[in-house]
């Protein structure tokens, strides 16, 4: 069935193939066989791309251009000089004219400052500073334990109250990538080619956050030991988790992105066509299924 959806759309899809050397193909998808080969119609010439030798395949969307509206020119305004306020002149002060009548009054003399005597005062000696004994050592500062378990996360309501089969059709997903130690370069690129082949195929609605989704995928990476990549499922609603399958983990970013998509294609869509069947495994069946 899958491979008659992707032949039916083949002559509508602009589609990028990236190379595991490092060159791609733009084109339009004539014909696609899971671990076989990939046909593209490139300039008009058909280009057959061997599966094995590809890193990643991402769909073209045409983007539409909207023309751009012409800026209304801008009038400058010039701001106005403001006006210095005039100072008002200061009045000049009349002169008295002599009058006899009004004599002016002879200043009072002033009175003579009393000599202060002079008091010797004796120097008050310094009390010696008392020498520390010791140095009181200073409260060790606690810590927050680098173990301290991180609240757990509680399903939203809009899926608490579900009942029935957590991954059927349309049910809410949420897709997380993690590295063990923490590597950002592989975690950033299994999740957006998860994101990618999720949103592809359709069979799931992608969430934000974990609360509210019924199930999770998990692509769990080790770089310790032996490297290896593994992709998982797990509920909150029933605290179960299924590893899927694992593979060996590869040094190169690109070869990476390859194995996340090949882990998908092996384990993921047979999964889907199992539940679309109506054939699911009776451990997962009873493990994701809340009555």
């Amino acid at each position: 069935m899958l491979l008659c959806v992707l032949t039916g759309n083949a002559q509508t899809r602009k589609v990028r193939v990236v190379m595991r050397m490092g060159s791609e193909f733009v084109g339009t998808l004539k014909e696609f066989k899971i671990f076989e080969h990939v046909l593209l119609i490139v300039d008009g010439k058909e280009v057959l791309v061997p599966y094995d030798e590809m890193a990643y395949m991402d769909d073209i969307v045409a983007e539409t251009k909207t023309p751009a509206t012409p800026a209304t020119p801008i009038t400058p305004v010039i701001p106005e000089t403001p006006e210095t306020p005039e100072i008002p002149e200061t009045p000049e002060t009349p002169e008295t004219p002599d009058n006899p009548e009004n004599p002016v009054k002879p200043a009072k003399p002033e009175t003579p400052v009393t000599p202060v005597s002079q008091v010797s005062v004796p120097d008050t000696p310094v009390a010696p500073v008392t020498p520390v004994a010791s140095v009181i050592p200073a409260a060790p500062v606690t810590t927050v334990a680098a173990d301290t378990p991180a609240a757990p996360v509680i399903p939203a309501a809009s899926v608490a109250s579900f009942k029935g089969f957590l991954l059927d059709i349309n049910n809410n997903v949420y897709l997380h990538s993690s590295s063990t130690p923490v590597n950002k370069e592989f975690d950033e690129a299994g999740l957006d080619v998860l994101k990618r082949l999720v949103r592809r195929y359709g069979f799931w609605h992608i969430v934000d956050k974990p609360e509210d989704a019924h199930f999770s995928i998990n692509y769990v990476v080790t770089t310790e030991g032996k490297p290896k990549v593994g992709v998982a499922i797990s509920s909150l609603l029933t605290g179960k988790d299924e590893v899927l399958g694992e593979a060996k983990l590869p040094e190169d970013i690109a070869e990476f992105r390859k194995q996340v998509w090949e882990l998908y294609n092996k384990h993921i869509l047979p999964l889907q066509k199992k539940i679309e069947k109506g054939n699911v495994p009776s451990r997962t069946k009873k493990d994701f299924t809340v009555e």
